[in-house]
């Protein structure tokens, strides 16, 4: 599938936020991981082009880059808005009042909190690896030694991150460093993980009333069992799936398995 068109909006703190809608049927908005977020790029990745091909069948799949990723302003500090100031600026500009959400791995915190802020309009909430802290993630071994690395070289350090999502030996893990590196800079990954590691939607949680489906990759190296289950027991009526392997094994068998929860009737 060839990359939509980009678009832009200007957020109300002056942030120029790139965004695509692609497909019909119900809105679905997804906030990629920073370090993978590129709403041009993204399409012809190996592994999120087939997932984001495969949703925008079913739904109006709405895809934006948060403040200082893809291509979005590259902002130095992403401030109090980051996140919140994209959706409302993308959504008000398309009109789009009731959607589903997606939140993956580090904006799964941010989601949590938008979803219990915005009840009236976030109509579902899908958590993929989530952690209920950034800093439960930054604290894992595997994400300490690829923070200390950053700093000396960041090709390395996103070629690790790289072999993390998606294994050891793997094309999809050699190649994906490169769109790391296109995604974001590593004085945004360092400034990034420093301020996110402040988010706690503990108390959010209990507040979100969407319907939620907990995602956790079997073998994620840094969302534990655990912490997705913590994330599962906090929000009401939450519910939890476990897919096999990492982000490349089956990308699509996992899409289907998340409509299949969200379309259901």
């Amino acid at each position: 599938m060839h990359p939509p068109p980009v678009q832009y909006v200007t957020t109300v703190d002056g942030v120029r936020t790139a965004f695509t809608v692609t497909g019909s049927g119900p809105p679905l908005v997804v906030l990629n991981e920073p370090s993978a977020s590129h709403v041009e790029r993204e399409w012809t990745e190996p592994t999120l082009g087939p997932i984001l091909a495969h949703l925008a069948q079913r739904v109006t799949l709405i895809r934006l880059d948060v403040r200082g990723t893809g291509l979005s302003d590259r902002v130095t500090d992403p401030g109090t808005d980051a996140v919140v100031g994209e959706l409302r600026a993308v959504l008000g500009r398309l009109g789009v009042e009731r959607y589903a959400l997606v939140g993956t791995q580090s904006l799964a915190p941010a989601s949590i909190i938008y979803a219990a802020t915005y009840p009236d309009e976030v109509t579902a909430l899908i958590l993929i690896d989530p952690a209920l802290r950034v800093l439960d993630m930054v604290a894992s071994p595997q994400l300490t030694a690829v923070i200390v690395s950053a700093g000396a070289d960041w090709t390395i350090a996103s070629e690790v991150i790289g072999r993390q999502v998606f294994g050891i030996g793997r094309m999809e893990a050699r190649d994906f460093g490169a769109h790391i590196r296109a995604c974001i800079t590593p004085e945004f990954y360092a400034m990034a993980l420093r301020a996110t590691n402040i988010l706690d939607a503990t108390d959010a949680a209990t507040e979100v009333r969407a319907r939620t489906m907990v995602v956790r990759h079997e073998d994620h190296p840094y969302v534990t069992a655990e912490l997705a289950r913590d994330v599962t027991a906090t929000i009401p009526g939450a519910s939890q799936i476990t897919v096999p392997g990492l982000w490349a094994d089956d990308p699509i068998g996992m899409t289907d398995r998340v409509l299949g929860w969200l379309l259901i009737e």
